[in-house]
């Protein structure tokens, strides 16, 4: 019987073991954020060079009159399947954008990405806040539907619609998607078809470091202001909501 209940003991020893580790990896798994620093293998700091060898990838130059090796912005494409066309074994419907990559000197410095997220296991506000906590940079549209945080640490920042996820950057912000601004473009009559694009604060709330600064007194813009169209790091970013730059 000695032997017996040592074996029980053990077992039972093993089993409780087991399922705390389980429970563990669990809690891990929920309340981690384990994106890195790359999104479908295109890395921050990857030279030109290596993003246009890159098998797989299907970019276009987001001006179509720049020839790939002077292009600095590339637009992201994926092949879309209807469920009717997958049933079907059918060809993709259509060809559908699927995200931004930003160049500076010849190096990749943003990663924007508008589908295909499962793989971040963050579906919903609540989901973010519990892996990642409060972000740096906080920003609701004038009409709530829209909720945008911002990183400094990680270089990630999450854009929701509905408390849906459906935007995200790596490394270097939009200001306009960082900080929920108006949207438009401008004709700048060079050449035919030539738009500028801009952005209009317009009353988004807008929070530092959880301290409400937009609408209010500390908020470095006045509804209507004008704000040009750039990307920055999150740095450069708070520095520009503290009004240090000029």
């Amino acid at each position: 019987m000695k032997w017996f209940k040592r074996v029980l003991f053990a077992v039972l020893g093993t089993s409780i073991v087991l399922g705390g580790f389980g429970l563990y990896l669990n809690y891990v798994e929920n309340n981690t954020f384990l994106g890195s620093d790359s999104i479908d293998g295109i890395s921050l700091g990857q030279s030109r060079e290596e993003l246009l060898f890159s098998d797989g990838l299907n970019l276009v130059c987001s001006d179509y009159t720049v020839l790939p090796q002077d292009c600095d912005s590339f637009t992201l494409r994926a092949q879309y399947h209807s469920s009717l066309a997958l049933a079907k074994e059918e060809a993709p419907d259509k060809i559908v954008d699927t995200g931004v990559i930003d160049l500076e000197s010849d190096r990749v410095v943003r990663v924007m990405k508008v589908k295909s997220l499962p793989w971040l296991r963050i579906e919903n506000t609540d989901d973010l806040t519990r892996r990642l906590g409060e972000p740096d940079i906080y920003s609701v549209s004038p009409d709530f539907s829209i909720r945008s945080y911002a990183y400094s640490d990680i270089k990630w920042s999450f854009q929701f619609e509905k408390n849906q996820l459906r935007r995200v950057e790596l490394g270097k912000i939009r200001v306009g998607y960082a900080l929920n601004l108006a949207y438009y473009l401008e004709e700048t009559f060079k050449k035919p078809n030539d738009y500028r694009s801009y952005y209009v604060y317009n009353g988004a709330k807008i929070f530092l470091r959880g301290e409400q600064i937009c609408p209010g007194t500390k908020c470095p813009f006045k509804d209507r202001d004008r704000i040009e169209d750039e990307i920055l790091d999150a740095k450069e970013l708070e520095e520009l909501l503290l009004g240090k730059v000029e």
